[in-house]
């Protein structure tokens, strides 16, 4: 995750579109960075961040109550030098939904077979908007070690200022 800001915000190059009552299944590119860490008393202390990617932030929402993003422009498939994100859209309202944008919490462990993985991410547009929710592990990977103790909760966030 960025050192500045807590969440991700995906911006589809290519936005998709999805009809009334389906589901789609698809892999998007995402950022990743490298912290260097040291262990003291037992203890790991970042000493420093390396971003893989130019670093640019979003506001998402209003200004007066919207959150900081790391702002990332992200395209359908796989690609070198970036994480790969897979995601379920499922349209519940009854009209079709355009997504341009995906919002997350970025403090999620990552995943390794050749190329780095986030968790899937399960979207689910609603009438009051899109939830983003964390969803298994990839299968199959390995994780990359996150030093930090996994309490097992599924996160999940409300795109409510649009998607």
């Amino acid at each position: 995750s960025s050192g500045i800001a807590k969440y991700l915000q995906l911006a589809l190059t290519t936005p998709l579109v999805v009809s009334s009552d389906r589901r789609l299944t698809l892999t998007v590119t995402a950022p990743y960075d490298l912290e260097v860490r040291a262990l003291r008393d037992e203890r790991w202390t970042a000493i420093e961040r390396i971003a893989l990617q130019k670093e640019k932030y979003t506001l998402y929402g209003p200004v007066e109550s919207g959150i900081l993003c790391r702002h990332f422009s992200s395209v359908v498939g796989s690609r070198d030098g970036n994480a790969a994100l897979n995601v379920q859209i499922e349209n519940q309202t009854k009209e079709w939904q355009q997504v341009s944008r995906i919002v997350f919490p970025a403090d999620c462990d990552l995943y390794l077979d050749g190329e780095v993985h986030y968790p899937s991410l399960e979207l689910i547009i609603t009438e009051m908007g899109m939830r983003v929710i964390e969803a298994e592990s990839p299968a199959g990977l390995k994780k990359i070690e996150s030093f930090i103790k996994d309490l097992k909760v599924r996160k999940e966030y409300m795109m409510a200022w649009g998607y």
